[in-house]
């Protein structure tokens, strides 16, 4: 009778313990890509699917200048090296502010969640730096410089920014419980046999 109850929570258990297989945990690495004429220095802000820029000095991003060819801001993202979206975002101004209107429909959009993005600086002749990383303390608001008030005139500066969403809950996997099943089973049947031969 004991050899009995031990044969079947041996199959219970292996065969439970297969139907909560999960998968594996799983990051996904998100890019934003950002190109942009700059004249003095401005700050760049992204909060969920918005971006936002502030002028702190000179001619304002998105202002016509004589040595500016673009007066809008191309951005691009991708998804675990795949293209998401690309666009030109032409910057507006209330009147009398130094923040632009808000731009919506960034995709994919920044998390609401404590992130460390990476910066790669792809061109640009002065420092691009960032000044707050997105936390709650903040409102999950990143913010990143740019400052080319050292030089004359405008100059065309092309960043990227990577960082990765946090990994998913792992969840079952349907069906996973099958070949645990079985192969309890198979067990249980083979000590029945040895059982009745024995007796």
């Amino acid at each position: 009778m004991k050899s009995r109850r031990l044969g079947l929570a041996l199959a219970a258990f292996t065969s439970v313990g297969a139907i909560y297989s999960v998968a594996p945990v799983r990051a996904d690495t998100i890019t934003y890509s950002v190109s942009v004429y700059i004249d003095g220095q401005d700050i760049l802000y992204i909060t969920g699917n918005t971006l936002r820029w502030q002028t702190i000095s000179f001619t304002p991003v998105g202002l016509p200048r004589f040595d500016v060819p673009s007066t809008t801001t191309d951005v691009s993202t991708t998804l675990n090296g795949n293209p998401v979206q690309s666009f030109q975002w032409q910057p507006t101004y209330p009147s009398g502010s130094s923040f632009t209107d808000l731009f919506t429909g960034l995709d994919p959009a920044l998390p609401a969640a404590s992130t460390l993005l990476g910066l790669a600086v792809l061109d640009g002749r002065g420092p691009v730096s960032i000044l707050q990383q997105p936390d709650a303390s903040n409102g999950f608001v990143f913010a990143l410089d740019f400052n080319d008030d050292s030089f004359n005139g405008a100059s065309l500066y092309s960043v990227q920014l990577t960082f990765d969403i946090p990994a998913a809950v792992p969840s079952p996997i349907a069906g996973a419980g099958l070949p645990g099943l079985v192969f309890a089973c198979g067990g249980l049947l083979a000590w029945a046999r040895r059982r009745k031969g024995a007796v």
